[in-house]
């Protein structure tokens, strides 16, 4: 984005985004071979053949944050409707199972957080399985959305394997659901609210993350959503916390990766559920819906969002947001409680010899 006489551009790190961009309209022509399935973030207008062996998509979008292109010889294709949205699952011909599960995973997404939160507003949304690096499982883009290939198989679709039939709610290991909910769900929380993801990674991250509980909760239960939660979300904050807490509101790069997906993906997800329990269903979705309503294709900062929760909370949430967002002093006990598998690491933690943690 342009500001103060220049463009702001954000250093790469090792984990997290760059990203910080206004939304912005796209009329892109691009050139692949023949035989070459084109996925755009945006809508496919027509194609011109330039020779015997190219082709040139044509493609537009309104209001997008980036535009993205993924192509490939080999996809297949399935697709479903919500609403007024197209949706269109991409995947590798070994992996149709998955295919369907992902598209099955984002009707019901986009159902359940148009709902929530306010109605989606673009026309079409496209899963796509990608090689991803980095340990990256997803990624977002406007109408868009990539997805680890390794998540796509059964091994890897639950990395609890057979002991996820010790815990009730098993649904809520599905890591390629919990992943394809989560990118969805930035659909909200990057694209159509936009921020700063290097400066203040937590505004949409953590708050995507917490979504993508959410969703389990809606579409599997409750104690799916528990089991979710713990796996996804609980773990690699207990495994920060057993050496000390640390604010959310640092930039990326003043975490190590571990602490980038237990603080910003951890701590302040389960923020979000402390704050439900706190202001009560009706006004933690008000603020929730007001939030996308008023910063919709804009660039929201950490002051907009306690200005938006203030106003809907009727008081002063300062304190909560100095003990969360800036503070580095939770403990366990402030923690929303947890579920199974969370239940049985607390038990081993307490059996555990003085000063030792576990894993």
């Amino acid at each position: 984005m342009y500001e103060e006489g220049g463009w702001k551009l954000n250093p790469v790190t090792e984990q997290g985004d760059p990203t910080n961009t206004d939304a912005a309209n796209y009329e892109v022509a691009f050139g692949a071979p023949k035989g070459f399935t084109v996925i755009t973030s945006g809508t496919d207008v027509g194609q011109t053949d330039e020779s015997g062996s190219m082709v040139v998509h044509h493609s537009v979008t309104a209001l997008a944050r980036n535009f993205v292109v993924v192509a490939s010889d080999r996809y297949e294709q399935v697709s479903g409707q919500v609403g007024e949205t197209q949706v269109s699952s991409y995947y590798l011909p070994d992996d149709a199972k998955g295919g369907q599960a992902a598209l099955d995973t984002t009707l019901k997404s986009l159902d359940i957080f148009g709902e929530a939160f306010g109605q989606y507003p673009y026309t079409e949304l496209d899963v796509t399985q990608v090689v991803l690096g980095g340990g990256a499982a997803g990624m977002e883009a406007t109408g868009l959305i990539m997805i680890g290939k390794d998540l796509y198989g059964g091994e890897g679709r639950d990395p609890l394997g057979e002991a996820g039939g010790l815990f009730g709610g098993a649904g809520g290991a599905d890591a390629l659901a919990f992943t394809t909910a989560h990118e969805v769900a930035h659909q909200w929380w990057y694209s159509v609210v936009g921020s700063d993801a290097y400066e203040q990674p937590w505004l949409d991250e953590s708050l995507t993350n917490w979504s993508s509980a959410f969703y389990v909760d809606e579409a599997l239960g409750p104690e799916a959503g528990r089991l979710a939660r713990d796996l996804f979300i609980g773990l690699g904050y207990r495994v920060v916390l057993a050496e000390g807490d640390q604010r959310l509101d640092q930039p990326v790069d003043k975490f190590d990766s571990q602490a980038y997906g237990g603080i910003v993906y951890g701590k302040g997800a389960l923020m979000y559920d402390v704050l439900r329990a706190e202001l009560g269903d009706q006004k933690f979705f008000e603020f929730l819906r007001r939030y996308y309503r008023e910063q919709q294709f804009d660039r929201a900062d950490s002051d907009e969002w306690l200005r938006t929760l203030n106003a809907v909370a009727g008081k002063d949430m300062t304190p909560f947001y100095q003990k969360w967002v800036e503070g580095a002093e939770i403990q366990p006990a402030n923690l929303p409680p947890a579920g199974p598998l969370g239940e049985m690491l607390s038990r081993l933690e307490s059996a555990l010899p003085e000063g030792s943690s576990a894993p």
